[in-house]
């Protein structure tokens, strides 16, 4: 039987990597989005690495309902064998998701990847949604693959805040000389995990002054091919 359920998400990854994957119920609350902090392959994610800044967008399907209460995020791999993680969103208290609309909210503190939820190599990782505190019963999925290693050799995945700045941003965003020798090129992503800009890194600065309002991930690729990532606000 497990080896069964194994075999379905595993083909699942094929349809629903990167997006949603729901029945589209009219009572149900579903993950649409990870942000690039949370690895997916081909990225890697390293075993006890503190990873910062995840954010998360979910969607309360009901087309007359606002959702009003707690939830937290649930992670499952496909190794029937591990741990189910739980991470509360908003620290616990309650949040509001209008009907038919979505909410993009953040991990109340870093995420460590650990070997009773997480085994080593790719897996195949189901996140989904729990409310504590709401009538919207019926919970969809999301499908995204995860590679995790032992250690990582050569740098932590996350810029440090003075890495990147002004943030938030306005017109363009600054890499001090340290980041900048190492950079190769540079993707943004917005919110719904949607790549607005990608291009050789060229100076110290990177224009911003085209997005719209609101949250992205700065992703800097390194001339050794690792990434880092960043989260930001635009004005």
């Amino acid at each position: 039987m497990k080896q069964v359920k194994r075999l379905l998400l595993i083909f699942s990854l094929f349809f629903c990597v990167g997006i949603p994957c729901w029945s589209q119920n009219a009572d149900s609350l579903s993950v649409e989005f990870l942000s690039a902090q949370y690895p997916q392959c081909p990225d890697t994610a390293f075993l006890n690495s503190s990873y910062q800044g995840i954010s998360v967008v979910v969607r309360n399907h009901d087309s007359t309902s606002v959702f009003n209460g707690q939830l937290q995020i649930n992670f499952k791999t496909s190794n029937d064998t591990l741990s189910t993680d739980s991470v509360p969103i908003n620290n616990g208290t309650a949040i509001t998701i209008a009907p038919n609309d979505s909410g993009i909210f953040f991990f109340p503190s870093s995420y460590v990847f650990t070997s009773n939820v997480y085994r080593l190599g790719s897996s195949v990782v189901v996140v989904w949604p729990v409310s504590t505190s709401s009538t919207l019963k019926v919970i969809d999925s999301l499908f995204v693959c995860l590679n995790l290693q032992l250690t990582n050799n050569l740098h932590d995945p996350y810029l440090y805040n003075e890495s990147v700045y002004p943030n938030p941003a306005f017109n363009i965003l600054n890499l001090n000389p340290s980041i900048e020798k190492i950079t190769e090129s540079v993707r943004i992503y917005d919110a719904t995990g949607r790549m607005v800009y990608d291009e050789k890194m060229q100076g110290s600065t990177i224009p911003v002054e085209f997005l719209n309002p609101g949250m992205y991930i700065l992703e800097i690729v390194a001339k050794n091919s690792q990434r880092f990532r960043k989260q930001f606000l635009k004005e």
